[in-house]
């Protein structure tokens, strides 16, 4: 069997990032800074503090965190892939949501990905708005022996999932198709839960 990879786009993130498995991405924005003590860091802390007990439940949670006025609302969301378990996605959006601030201090934008998890955070909403610049891309190792046959059943597939993944509630599809007679391909397409469908399909 090959396996096509799964479409992890999670409001479709920043540059191409080629990852193997188990790896992980972080994004920091050093363009904008918070004071350490501030308001922005009590409510970021509160945030990802709320992001890592609520997470697992359903595998997606939206935050937004206020004390105080803007600059320093705090706007977090947690998105695990529909495939992951619940003790995965918990155990993930623990050590992820730690990672986050070790890796990115003093940042007010910043996500870490990997194939479990994605904790997001922001000084700016972008719940409902898909982001088609960041593309994070999971190689497999084999090469299709008909790469013209293979590309064109891989097309068919993706375009029918994606278009399932928008219509559903839960934004998420999978499928599968013939490769040859004895091989399938076989994919998944997810937005996160917060993205309208007209939003999901443009992602996709």
């Amino acid at each position: 069997m090959l396996d096509a990879g799964f479409l992890l786009l999670v409001s479709c993130i920043l540059h191409f990032y080629y990852l193997s498995k188990g790896q992980e991405v972080t994004y920091c924005d050093n363009s904008m800074n918070y004071t350490s003590g501030s308001a922005y860091q009590q409510n970021l802390n509160l945030t990802l503090t709320s992001l890592a007990a609520n997470a697992s439940l359903t595998g997606y949670y939206i935050s937004t965190v206020g004390l105080g006025q803007n600059p320093n609302l705090v706007y977090g969301l947690k998105n695990c892939p529909g495939f992951t378990p619940k003790e995965v996605c918990h155990d993930c959006a623990n050590s992820v949501v730690t990672k986050i601030i070790q890796r990115c201090p003093n940042q007010k934008v910043a996500f870490v990905f990997n194939e479990s998890c994605l904790p997001q955070y922001s000084d700016l909403p972008f719940f409902s708005t898909a982001d088609i610049v960041i593309k994070l891309v999971f190689l497999s190792p084999q090469n299709a022996e008909d790469p013209v046959l293979f590309r064109s059943q891989l097309g068919s597939l993706l375009g029918n999932i994606s278009s399932n993944a928008a219509a559903d509630t839960s934004r998420l599809a999978d499928g599968r198709t013939s490769y040859t007679s004895s091989i399938d391909i076989y994919g998944m397409a997810q937005c996160t839960r917060n993205l309208t469908g007209d939003e999901c399909l443009r992602c996709l």
